[in-house]
């Protein structure tokens, strides 16, 4: 999303310095050549804080916005200890105190959490949120001690607005008269693949499909032995982390979220710009937002089997238009989003310069 947002950015004729903390990163080959890559060279959380100081006292760029709580951290102190004039902006991805909730933290634990969290977004400048529902848990548990501006994601980029079908990547796609379910996502416990699994073994038994979760992680081998488990081992593919995505997407019956929270789900996105059908969990977090709260997807409580494999099967046997969801995408396109950015931090094209 960070690629998508240099690039828009970009495009727009606004001057962007991309910073990486290590030499390679995922998706960095995706950045314009316009975009200024400055790589920190520096293995110490001390060191980086230097070298990013270093860089604000001598740039001072208008605009200093990061992604993640670390990266905010370091933001944060390299400007106060650099006295450069530039304003720091949060991009938060993720319902934290909604998902602090959640997990199974000792109470005190979750306090101190939260609280730190609260510090440190009191410090920025400014916050953006990838959904209203982000935005309003922000506002809610800050006040108005910082401003919040809810922006849509860069999620729809040229190769996913351009796609076309092409060459199938799994023979499963090709039976259409067998759909193929398709989950995305890392294969941990936010995801919740457990009660996807438990859901596909409901619906197989009223109707024969298969299913595809596309992702990596820690949970695989766990998931493997619930499929065994559940007895529907031959219809499930894990194939692990695959690219270009679109190409599995584009030609899966059923796309479904099971996640136990979410920010602005990419792959929900995509899976509607696609003109796939989707059932989502109701989660704490934007999907309801992006689904039209259920209009343009079906909602699903979190962690209720019976209830996901009923609207997959009511999902299968009568799609929602798929216009609906493309349309409603519209304003998650890079251009769009950059617009959106652009207008809500202030920053305007650079001059084109003399001749």
């Amino acid at each position: 999303m960070l690629v998508h947002s240099a690039n828009g950015l970009l495009a727009l004729g606004i001057a962007v310095d991309f910073f990486l903390g290590a030499p390679s990163r995922p998706f960095v080959d995706g950045l314009h050549h316009g975009v200024r890559v400055i790589n920190l060279h520096a293995s110490s959380p001390q060191a980086r804080l230097k070298a990013l100081g270093a860089y604000l006292r001598k740039e001072a760029p208008a605009i200093v916005l990061s992604a993640k709580l670390a990266d905010d951290r370091l933001a944060i102190a390299a400007l106060e200890a650099s006295g450069a004039p530039s304003r720091v902006v949060f991009r938060v991805g993720n319902p934290l105190f909604a998902r602090n909730r959640l997990r199974s933290y000792w109470y005190w634990q979750r306090l101190r959490r939260a609280a730190g969290i609260r510090r440190l977004y009191r410090r920025a400048h400014g916050l953006i949120a990838v959904a209203p529902a982000l935005a309003r848990e922000l506002r809610c548990e800050l006040g108005g001690s910082v401003p919040i501006a809810a922006l849509p994601n860069p999620t729809i980029g040229p190769a996913l607005a351009g796609w076309q079908p092409g060459v199938l990547p799994h023979p499963w796609l090709n039976q259409g008269h067998v759909p193929v379910v398709m989950g995305v996502g890392g294969l941990r416990q936010q995801k919740d693949f457990a009660t996807l699994l438990r859901a596909f073994a409901l619906l197989r038994r009223q109707r024969h499909a298969r299913l595809i979760i596309l992702g990596e992680g820690r949970q695989r081998s766990r998931l493997q032995a619930l499929a065994q488990r559940l007895g529907i081992a031959g219809d499930v593919l894990l194939p692990g982390f695959m690219q270009p995505l679109y190409d599995w997407l584009g030609h899966a019956a059923l796309f479904v979220l099971s996640s136990r929270w979410e920010g602005s789900p990419n792959a929900l996105i995509e899976a509607l710009a696609l003109g796939r059908p989707v059932v989502a969990t109701s989660c704490p977090g934007g999907v309801a937002d992006i689904l039209h709260q259920g209009r343009i997807g079906l909602l699903v409580p979190v962690g209720d089997a019976q209830a996901m494999a009923r609207a997959m099967a009511a999902a299968l046997h009568q799609p929602v238009d798929a216009t609906w969801g493309k349309q409603a995408m519209a304003p998650f396109t890079v251009a769009r989003s950059a617009a959106a950015y652009s207008r809500a931090l202030g920053l305007l094209p650079r001059p084109a310069p003399h001749p």
